[in-house]
């Protein structure tokens, strides 16, 4: 497994809904839209084998998830039983409503303490609502993001001219200069990991999330070893307990964590828009980052083609649902 950390030099646009929602914009970017985004650059640079490559990826990654001041954050693990949600404390409800990552340190606090240990209100800083440190790590931590809203006339996709009196906000992420997205990846072999890293750059060029044309989403990315050793955690073993850092959608075959008290789980709804054609994608559910599940699963690859589109397309589209889990190291 390997690091890299993502520099932008750009305000970030990710629609994590898949609606058109512009007025926002989420803060990171879910794995299997990293996923689609490094296939369909890397098919730019190797054409030929684009569409085997989008079906069985040489690959396996995270979602972009959240550095600040030279620490890599985790999501929150979902409460479970071995780690349960704090009740009855209204500070520590106050610290840890809306909290969405976590230094290194608090998450393995969670893991082996559970919440009323690791979340204290005298030992966590929140530098702003999502996220939460451990206040001796940082003295005076600065927020990661801010989000702007720029006010926009809205275009008719026929004539391409301006809609009279149609005006709409369109949300934007800029990250502070101590801040950025990191990725977490899996390669098949060496000539994959060059291939990911080939796409990695070139995606970093075009841009990445809406508004490419106009410079949004654009960064550099560097090796971030040190931010693995930060984190110290590995990946899972068949057959162990994790917590998701990418969205999952589980085979038939790999089920039986769901029947299991000790898992715990969100689950968001994935859509969206085939690029070029106007039409939406079939849409599925996927288990969330920072879900504990008490076995890995390997997840898959889903064809999203819509049924009235099968026939005009040169290639099917598939959403990758395969899942990266984590837990800490031992010792």
């Amino acid at each position: 497994m390997r690091c890299y950390r993502l520099h932008f030099r750009a305000p970030l646009h990710i629609d994590d809904r898949g609606t058109g929602y512009y007025e926002a914009s989420d803060p990171f970017v879910r794995s299997d839209t990293v996923s689609a985004a490094l296939l369909t650059t890397w098919g730019q640079l190797d054409p030929e084998n684009a569409t085997a490559r989008a079906a069985k990826p040489p690959f396996r990654v995270s979602s972009a998830m959240p550095w600040l001041e030279g620490t890599p954050l985790l999501p929150r693990p979902v409460p479970h039983r071995a780690a349960p949600a704090p009740q009855g404390d209204p500070a520590l409800a106050k610290v840890t409503k809306g909290v969405q990552w976590l230094s290194p340190r608090l998450w393995h606090r969670i893991w082996h303490e559970g919440w009323q240990q690791a979340l204290h209100p005298d030992t966590v800083c929140t530098p702003q609502k999502e996220i939460a440190l451990a206040r001796d790590e940082a003295s005076e931590p600065s927020p990661a993001w801010a989000q702007e809203r720029r006010p926009r006339l809205n275009v008719d996709r026929i004539t391409d001219g301006p809609v009279e009196g149609q005006l709409f906000e369109f949300g934007r992420i800029h990250f502070l200069p101590s801040a950025g997205l990191y990725l977490l990846a899996e390669h098949a072999d060496e000539t994959a990991r060059q291939g990911f890293e080939a796409a990695l750059s070139l995606l970093g060029d075009t841009g990445l999330g809406a508004d490419r044309n106009a410079g949004n989403g654009q960064f550099t990315w560097e090796p971030a070893a040190d931010f693995q050793e930060r984190l110290g955690v590995r990946q899972t073993e068949p057959g162990e307990s994790g917590v998701l850092v990418s969205l999952a959608n589980p085979g038939l075959s790999e089920r039986q964590w769901a029947g299991d008290e000790r898992s715990a789980y969100d689950i968001t709804t994935r859509g969206g828009w085939i690029a070029n054609y106007g039409i939406r994608r079939a849409r599925v559910r996927m288990l969330t980052e920072g879900s504990f599940l008490s076995v890995t699963i390997q997840g898959r690859v889903l064809d999203v083609t819509p049924r009235a589109l099968a026939s005009e397309l040169p290639h099917p589209i598939y959403r990758d649902g395969r899942a990266l889990m984590l837990r800490p190291e031992e010792g």
